[in-house]
């Protein structure tokens, strides 16, 4: 590894196939990059931080009228609004964990029009174990939006799904 030093603000590490650089800024930040211009990371002179290649990702459906499954069946978003570090899987609807470590999810639902119903969602970690967040009640001819989130700590290649379905049926989200 060579190490090169550049006036009083930059560094550049070099290994064996990537040059890493710490640079300070003239407002007062600490940036990490890759390369000459991929930042990794800043921190900045109150000490918060900015991971931009932090893992994330937004999926959700648009339009109405969908029929619900009454039995456990895969979310199936038809829109992507962000998927940092290709997160999300769109074939196959699962979110896999790239690194070891502390993950969040969210899952919502709106069903409309439904009555005396239970709408489940469950998130699945590596198409076996269940975590069930919310199991909600719909009344009489009501509409209704149910949630559920869920930290978890994943390995690299761990994947959750995100499942839901209805007891009954003629609802429509």
């Amino acid at each position: 590894m060579a190490v090169k030093i550049y006036g009083s603000n930059r560094i550049d590490l070099d290994g064996n196939n990537e040059t890493f650089s710490i640079r300070a800024t003239a407002d007062d930040e600490l940036n990490f990059y890759k390369g000459a211009s991929t930042k990794l990371m800043g921190i900045d002179a109150n000490g918060l931080e900015s991971k931009p290649n932090i893992p994330a990702f937004h999926v959700y459906t648009t339009g109405d009228n969908y029929s619900v499954p009454t039995s456990a069946t895969v979310y199936n978003a038809n829109n992507i609004k962000y998927n940092i570090g290709n997160f999300y899987d769109s074939t196959n609807k699962r979110a896999t964990a790239p690194i070891a470590g502390l993950y969040h999810f969210q899952f919502f639902v709106n069903a409309y029009s439904a009555s005396n119903q239970r709408l489940y969602i469950r998130f699945i970690l590596n198409g076996s174990f269940s975590y069930i967040p919310t199991i909600g009640y719909i009344g009489k001819h009501s509409d209704a939006s149910y949630g559920g989130t869920l930290q978890l700590k994943l390995e690299a290649g761990d994947y959750i799904e995100a499942q839901w379905n209805v007891t009954g049926s003629g609802t429509s989200i």
